[in-house]
């Protein structure tokens, strides 16, 4: 027995869904059929960090993490009204796999109403470097939890895009990962015995869903190629979006994109403290990244290396200065580039020694600067934030005097996101 479209029993019904792996399936005809499953459904809390941990001013957050489930968008809302009029004040910190594209969307709108901000990076909790049972009861417990951000490793997947681009302000991480797909269509509910859902309703169902999607895009002033980008994506796979992408679909458009100074312990044996930014010139359409790296060198120096993506046409480098607490370091220019992973892709590799109390003292400052050398090259000088240095170098300098030095240079290429 079919189901024709003027027969799809109620309590039967298709949902487009983001999350990888999310198809129900039916054990036996005329059971119910399973839902779409979530692992670790997205949960809401308030974070307190540092000083400017969160931006200039900004010491609290929202953290918002895992799969967007059914009931998540209520969830939200339940949650700012807990806050009061300061939710809309807080910038939201996402990082999800994805979900249900319904509630994505009702979270994008719920974001819009209240003109909040919206970032991608992981939260992490004091509490949470113990127990793990210890770690999920804190964040379902209400209370503000110490906690530091990174966007190292931190995902806004599937149907998380569409919730993000509802905020008022998108603000992408250069190492984040926003990833797209095609949402895949899945039934809930009670399916009858010895019925089936024809493709032509299937395909029907499928049709409103991307009406709705592509409504809510414009809605929000996003670019409609975004889902087309999507559609393209097998749902089994993820591809992020470069920063041209971001700029063009409306998502993030600042021509400078700069993360904070973030503590790595997975980097060698001792850390490593980095920072990257993604840059394009005034007026420009492509993005080149360049990254700073720190790490213990001996005594008390700290080697700085410095990793800037090359355009086609540019053939030599100019003489570069490193400016912490008003002291100059010289990053001399390399005798060719280094050439990554990817034919296309060649870095300006520089590295130079850096006293740990010039780091120290800049910290405590509000910039430090990349400038051409006296007289050499284009005019023009790089200033970067000390957002997040003072707590990453008290991190990396407890573990100066352990393990094996720096290693070269090399590790300075970006790697590739797939």
């Amino acid at each position: 027995m079919k189901i024709t479209g003027q027969s799809l029993f109620a309590a039967v019904f298709l949902l487009a869904a983001c999350l990888p792996a999310a198809a129900a399936q039916a054990k036996s005809p005329g059971k119910r059929l399973a839902g779409i499953p979530v692992k670790n459904p997205m949960v809401f809390y308030l974070a307190q960090g540092e000083p400017n941990s969160c931006g200039p001013g900004c010491d609290q957050w929202i953290a918002a993490e895992g799969a967007l489930a059914h009931g998540t968008a209520e969830r939200m809302r339940d949650f700012l009204l807990r806050q009061g009029s300061k939710a809309g004040t807080l910038p939201i910190y996402f990082n999800s796999p994805g979900g249900i594209t319904t509630e994505s969307i009702a979270m994008g709108r719920l974001m819009r109403e209240r003109g909040m901000t919206a970032r991608v990076a992981r939260t992490i909790p004091k509490v949470c470097e113990g127990e793990p049972k210890q770690c999920a009861s804190a964040k379902r417990s209400g209370r503000p939890l110490a906690a530091r951000l990174t966007s190292t490793s931190a995902q806004c997947n599937s149907a998380c895009v569409y919730a993000i681009v509802g905020a008022r302000l998108r603000e992408i991480a250069p190492e984040a990962h926003l990833g797209i797909h095609a949402a895949k269509t899945v039934v809930v509910g009670y399916l009858p015995r010895g019925m089936h859902i024809p493709a032509e309703l299937h395909a029907r169902f499928k049709a409103r869903n991307q009406q709705l999607i592509r409504r809510y895009l414009v809605d929000m002033g996003i670019q409609p190629a975004l889902l087309d980008a999507a559609d393209k994506i097998p749902h089994e796979s993820i591809r992020a979006l470069g920063r041209e992408e971001m700029v063009r679909f409306n998502i993030d458009t600042r021509s400078v994109v700069e993360s904070s100074w973030i503590y790595d312990e997975r980097i060698n044996d001792r850390g490593t403290i980095f920072k990257s930014i993604d840059m394009t010139d005034p007026g420009g359409a492509e993005y080149r990244k360049t990254m700073l790296r720190v790490s213990c060198l001996g005594g008390d120096q700290l080697m700085v290396g410095y990793a800037r993506e090359v355009g086609p046409k540019e053939n030599s480098f100019v003489p570069l200065k490193f400016v912490a607490a008003k002291q100059e370091f010289k990053l001399a220019p390399p005798a060719e580039p280094v050439s990554g992973t990817t034919v296309s892709k060649r870095y300006d590799i520089r590295r130079a020694p850096v006293p740990m109390r010039a780091f120290e003292s800049a910290a405590a400052e509000d910039r430090i600067e990349l400038a051409p050398d006296q007289g050499e090259g284009r005019p023009g000088v790089t200033r970067l934030s000390t957002i997040g240095l003072a707590s990453a170098l008290s991190s990396l300098t407890r573990r100066c005097g352990q393990g094996s030095p720096a290693s070269g240079g090399a590790g300075l290429v970006p790697r590739q996101v797939p």
